[in-house]
Formats: C-alpha cells, structure tokens, sequence
C-alpha cells in the first residue's frame, strides 16, 4: 500500500476515550457521514453499552482497546500503567 491509502489515518492516541460510565478507555473513531443519508449515530462503550455522545454528522466505531493497543499507548505514555 502506498502513503495514500493510509492519508486520513490518525493516530490510536487521539481517538481513544474513556467511558463517563464505567471509565474504561476505548477506540472511537469518527467518520463524517454522507450528506442527504443522515442518520442518529451513538458513540457506546464497548465494555458496559452505555451511550457516550451521539450525533447526526459522525459515524462512531468503537471497540475494546487490545492488549497491543494498550501496550502501546503505555509505551507513548498516553496512558499511565495503572489506568487501562
């Protein structure tokens, strides 16, 4: 693949959030949604369902952060060792 393909991609670091519920941290990313086919959208916490945030002009996919993603994010020091 070439550097193109991979142009919008942003890092797992500025998509990850934390539950107002529970508090976990997850991967949430953001897509615009095509004008005309706007549908509600819910940002939900892949660990306890609850809703987040929601929105008619951003798609949310969401998932549990892996143990390589959570390894990562430590070794960024995103996330402190006692957090996730």
């Amino acid at each position: 693949m070439s550097i193109i393909n991979h142009i919008y991609d942003s890092p797992i670091e500025q998509e990850i959030k934390k539950c107002s519920h529970c508090g976990e941290l997850y991967y949430c990313s953001e897509t615009e949604q095509i004008p005309g086919y706007r549908d509600m959208e819910y940002d939900v916490c892949p660990y306890c369902n609850t809703e987040n945030n929601r929105s008619m002009t951003f798609e949310y996919h969401c998932r549990k952060l892996s143990e390589e993603d959570i390894a990562y994010l430590k070794k960024k020091g995103v996330i402190k060792t006692d957090e996730a």
